[in-house]
């Protein structure tokens, strides 16, 4: 069979090798020197083509360029067998902050760098290189705080944040002020000593907006949601435009939870609870900014249920395709949308952990991945939607006690989130360790284990 195959041409060899996985590249190397330098030369290569999505791992991307193709598809390999096995590493990335906050998770896709708002604080953490073959290292870089953000009322607490560059982050207040900042490099100082930013605009305030409850963007585009209807549309790098404004349908009466917008800015989703129409799909007009009149209402949960409301909203694809959505419902639900189809039957996915009732206040998918995030308990769900069935759910470390996770990032290899108190991650990854993870004065360490069930057993 081995001679038959070596008289083949080699653009057949190549071809067959396509259909390959990568365990059966890994034992066809080893048969002879033909295939192993067939195999070494253009077989990882093209499984890596066909099969692996860099967009997946924005914080694995950094060391992704010093790897080769056989070392990433090994990497690859082994994390979905952990996947698969329920084996990880898990860890708070940060101290418990000073006070209970709703904090904000925000992840730039095309850079090594994310940040978490809590309060009147911003952290920022960078993924570092790390030996070949081990997972980025997670680091916390500085700690800003805007100036009088911290009074009772919570008026002027950091609601919502994206970044429009690698640095660059436009940032709301509850009181109705965004800014755009600049942050600094990585601080050399002590954490616990604020580092120094700059506020480099302060964008015209909206009228009526206040109590705002979400920020979403996409490019330099930013939509600011208000707690009763109220939208703003901003060009962040154009600071001295107004915003364009609009009242959401039953803002009387509504209560506002979660912002989208796509990445095309073609439209924006909106999440929310006591009105008619829970998630509604509103078009952006170049010239007009967001359409309130003309917009799709979603089916989700009866209206009038108890669980008529969204908290959650993301993308279905990391890549940034528009036409699919996820949502998180208060009905313990989450549900997917392909928005080509027609409105009476556009859900084309429908998870939930049977053993949890609570609503779901974060979401995120990467690949064939979902990740739900619940209302309490520091409770993850976790999904493959090949077999949807076999769901399981884990606890976030460090004492998440009866907390929301307010917000997660999936990856291809890590899972991060927050809590009410402190942000935690799960790492997938071969060879992730303590060292993977910032050091923590008086923390549990990467040996620390998480308490987690299997939805077909509870």
């Amino acid at each position: 069979m081995l001679s038959s195959l070596h008289a083949l041409p080699t653009d057949v060899h190549l071809v067959l090798l396509a259909f390959l996985n990568a365990p059966d590249l890994g034992c066809l190397a080893q048969t002879c020197r033909l295939f192993y330098a067939l195999i070494s030369e253009h077989g990882w290569t093209i499984y890596r083509r066909l099969h692996l999505n860099d967009s997946l791992s924005p914080s694995m991307n950094s060391i992704f360029v010093n790897w080769d193709d056989r070392l990433r598809v090994r990497n690859a390999h082994l994390t979905a067998r952990n996947w698969t096995q329920r084996r990880f590493a898990a860890q708070a990335l940060c101290t418990p902050w000073p006070g209970i906050f709703q904090p904000v998770l925000v992840q730039h896709m095309s850079s090594s760098r994310m940040a978490v708002l809590a309060g009147n604080a911003l952290l920022t953490f960078g993924f570092h290189s790390a030996p070949i073959g081990n997972p980025s290292r997670i680091r916390l870089e500085t700690r800003v705080a805007l100036p009088h953000a911290t009074a009772r009322n919570g008026q002027r607490d950091l609601v919502g944040g994206a970044f429009i560059s690698d640095r660059t982050m436009i940032v709301a207040l509850y009181d109705g002020t965004v800014h755009r900042l600049h942050l600094p490099g990585v601080q050399h100082t002590p954490l616990d000593h604020p580092s120094r930013y700059a506020i480099t605009a302060t964008y015209e305030r909206a009228p009526g907006l206040k109590n705002v409850h979400a920020l979403a963007a996409a490019g330099q585009t930013a939509v600011v949601l208000g707690r009763t209807g109220q939208v703003a549309l901003y060009r962040a790098n154009a600071p001295w435009q107004p915003p364009s404004t609009a009242l959401l349908p039953g803002a009387r009466k509504g209560r506002s939870w979660a912002a989208y917008i796509a990445p095309d800015v073609s439209y924006a989703a909106f999440g929310r609870a006591h009105v008619d129409h829970a998630l509604a799909v509103h078009p952006i007009r170049p010239d007009s900014g967001i359409d309130a009149v003309d917009f799709t209402a979603l089916s989700g949960a009866r209206p009038g249920k108890s669980g008529y409301a969204v908290y959650s909203l993301g993308p279905m694809e990391p890549s940034g395709n528009p036409n699919l959505l996820l949502s998180g419902w208060f009905d313990g639900r989450a549900r997917g949308y392909d928005l080509r189809m027609p409105a009476a039957s556009n859900i084309v996915l429908t998870l939930r952990d049977q053993w949890a009732s609570e609503g779901l206040f974060s979401v995120s998918a990467a690949g064939h991945r979902v990740a739900l995030g619940t209302l309490r308990h520091g409770l993850v769900a976790l999904f493959d939607i090949r077999a949807p069935g076999a769901g399981w759910s884990v606890y976030a470390p460090g004492r998440a006690e009866n907390s929301p996770v307010y917000g997660l990032a999936l990856e291809e290899s890590r899972l991060i989130g927050i809590t009410r108190t402190r942000a935690f991650a799960f790492d997938f990854g071969p060879g992730a360790d303590a060292e993977t993870f910032p050091t923590l004065m008086g923390e549990t360490s990467v040996q620390h284990s998480v308490s987690m069930y299997e939805h077909s057993k509870g």
